[in-house]
């Protein structure tokens, strides 16, 4: 025999609707997310770098705060933020002039080229040291401080270090320079040494592999290279690439002076 049902057991249960439970697999609201704070934007105060450098337990943390009014004061278009967990100032987006903490006795600011590496080919950056630079490699720089009055002694100094440093990194002359600088070197390498009989014999031959390759090649005499012969086109884009590195040389050098 069924067990009765007691009347209104059920029907005394609240009505649920729809719309007041969640259905499975329902997202929930987007307005209902925590949005995440906005990142300080670079250079700007109140940004990562005024809270990294109120976090900053560096002994010499006076030399570092001496050395960003200094380099603010000298370039004052430079963004300021974080590289290399230190205080850094970038041109444009990149990187050029980077504090650096990791020693406790003093505070090192890093002259460098960025992210990519300058090519060697292109030599030295050309800047004056201003007599604080220390060359780690063609494209870097260390000056290095230890006192707050080291860093006043030298303001005027690290003031033309700094705006040098950027004009000689930065900006379509320098990239134009260097690629300059490196379609010399390609084209000034040789390829090959040839005896000069051989350039005799297969005249023809020989002329056409210069016009193919563009690069010259060294002919021998009794084993030694002692001649080199290039392509008369080729000869002529090298000679204006040399006539535009002259020239971006002139401009850059006049900008220093001026």
């Amino acid at each position: 025999m069924r067990r009765a049902v007691r009347e209104g057991s059920w029907r005394s249960r609240p009505a649920v609707s729809e719309s007041s439970q969640p259905r499975r697999g329902r997202k929930a609201s987007p307005s209902s997310k925590p949005r995440p704070a906005s990142k300080p934007a670079r250079g700007t105060a109140g940004g990562e770098v005024d809270a990294f450098v109120a976090d900053c337990r560096h002994p010499l943390l006076p030399v570092l705060e001496a050395l960003r009014a200094a380099i603010r004061a000298a370039a004052p278009q430079l963004q300021e933020g974080i590289k290399w967990n230190a205080p850094s100032f970038a041109s444009g987006g990149d990187d050029r002039i980077t504090t650096n903490l990791s020693a406790k006795d003093r505070v090192r600011v890093v002259f460098h080229c960025g992210a990519k590496k300058r090519a060697a080919g292109a030599g030295r950056v050309d800047v004056e040291d201003h007599g604080l630079l220390e060359w780690a490699a063609h494209d870097r720089g260390i000056a290095t401080f230890r006192s707050v009055e080291e860093v006043a002694a030298a303001r005027s100094a690290l003031a033309g270090l700094v705006r040098d440093w950027i004009a000689a990194t930065t900006g379509k002359a320098c990239r134009h320079m260097e690629r300059c600088v490196q379609d010399a070197a390609m084209m000034l390498k040789p390829t090959d040494v040839h005896p000069i009989t051989e350039c005799k014999r297969s005249t023809p031959e020989f002329v056409k592999r210069l016009r193919a390759t563009g690069q010259p090649d060294v002919l021998a005499i009794d084993g030694r290279g002692e001649i080199v012969v290039q392509h008369a086109a080729a000869y002529e884009r090298l000679l204006a690439i040399v006539e535009r590195a002259e020239a971006v040389a002139g401009v850059r050098k006049r900008k220093r002076s001026s």
